[in-house]
């Protein structure tokens, strides 16, 4: 980062005070803009985790998500940011593996796609936790420069105590920095808590582990059954949130030739009011009045003005606006990340806040990167 084109780096390495910016100073910097692997749902450049119960579909999704981004292709209707890809596979067999690549390829077999076996199908190992193994990972990505590494699942890929925070925060950062230096997004597979019921709390472990990442991806499938045995019939609810925008939800289905496609949500008779109400907040993203929800759901207004208490309560809603006849409360869907107590950020503010910008970073990436990616190696200039 450069300041009036001064280094501020070496500057801050021998000053004996901290830098502090003024709001002044704070708007003449010049950030990229974000950029997505997947529109408006990954962003390029970003350490995410899937989380969901085993055979739940997990593994599909990301040889899907890994695939359309190799062909350039859409991803659940959305456009990727074509690029290499980098599989690590720690728990499945590498014949499976190959076996679902080519099924999703079909013919295609010049897509950049890449297999760093992890199994011990062959004498190589990734730990995250060994330096050694991660300096190796490290490198690999520096060869390869891909748009999306998938590190599946992340149990297998180190030997540290996951409900400890210390520890799980210690193993995530440098894959953290490791992402936003490079460039490339890296997905990490882990599994669901099954005794949680709420997604944005079902990660197992720590909660270092979701608030070391970028974006969760909670999946919620209707079936228990071998992923394997996934049918066209069987739909996944994707919940997605993290900082660059409103939690959503996406309804995805299992198509021909492992092709993920956009499905239908549950009909909404299925649902109960509190759910209907949050999903349409959260799919939306819309920031609406009692009376706005009722329009918007068609529920009784008397119905929604007992559930928007108790989601907010809940932290699954955030409250804007004073209560009062001229400013009335607006409610819109949580992020994970801002949650406080009664839904509102930690310091209680109640008005709207946009996209978290993501934190600037010092190099300029080899060519070949994603350029503008959120913590891509470009200079912040003030």
């Amino acid at each position: 980062m450069t300041h009036n084109g001064h280094d501020t780096e070496d500057a801050a390495k021998t000053a004996p005070y901290l830098r502090a910016f003024s709001l002044s100073e704070l708007a003449a910097f010049e950030f990229p803009p974000i950029r997505w692997l997947v529109e408006d749902l990954i962003p390029a450049g970003a350490l995410v985790l899937i989380v969901g119960r085993p055979k739940a579909g997990k593994s599909l999704l990301t040889i899907d998500l890994g695939a359309s981004v190799a062909l350039g292709e859409t991803f659940l209707g959305r456009a990727t940011s074509a690029g290499p890809v980098a599989l690590v596979p720690a728990e499945d067999a590498l014949v499976l593996v190959r076996s679902r690549l080519f099924t999703r390829l079909d013919r295609e077999r010049a897509a950049p796609v890449y297999v760093i076996p992890a199994d011990g199908s062959i004498d190589q190992r990734v730990a995250l936790d060994d330096e050694t193994s991660f300096r190796q990972l490290a490198a690999t990505v520096e060869l390869l420069k891909p748009s999306l590494v998938v590190l599946d699942p992340l149990r297998e890929l180190h030997h540290r105590k996951e409900n400890d925070a210390d520890e799980m925060a210690a193993l995530l950062r440098p894959v953290r920095q490791l992402a936003h230096e490079s460039g490339t997004t890296i997905i990490m597979v882990h599994h669901r808590n099954k005794h949680a019921q709420d997604p944005s709390l079902a990660t197992r472990g720590s909660s270092a582990i979701t608030g070391g990442v970028d974006v969760v991806v909670t999946i919620e499938a209707d079936t228990e059954k071998d992923a394997d045995g996934l049918t066209p019939d069987t739909t996944l609810t994707l919940h997605v949130e993290g900082r660059y925008g409103p939690r959503r939800s996406l309804a995805a289905r299992l198509g021909p030739g492992l092709r993920w496609q956009v499905g239908e949500f549950a009909a909404d008779d299925d649902l109960s009011a509190a759910d209907r109400i949050r999903r349409h907040l959260e799919v939306t993203g819309d920031e609406l009045t009692a009376e706005g929800v009722v329009e918007a759901v068609g529920l009784p207004l008397r119905t929604v003005q007992n559930n928007l208490p108790a989601l907010y309560r809940a932290g699954h809603l955030r409250r804007l606006g004073a209560g009062t006849k001229a400013d009335p409360y607006r409610y819109r869907a949580a992020l994970a990340s801002q949650r406080g107590p009664l839904g509102e950020d930690s310091a209680g503010a109640q008005h709207q806040e946009g996209p978290i910008a993501p934190e600037p970073e010092r190099d300029t990436r080899a060519a070949g990167g994603i350029a503008g990616a959120p913590g891509a190696r470009e200079r912040v200039r003030v």
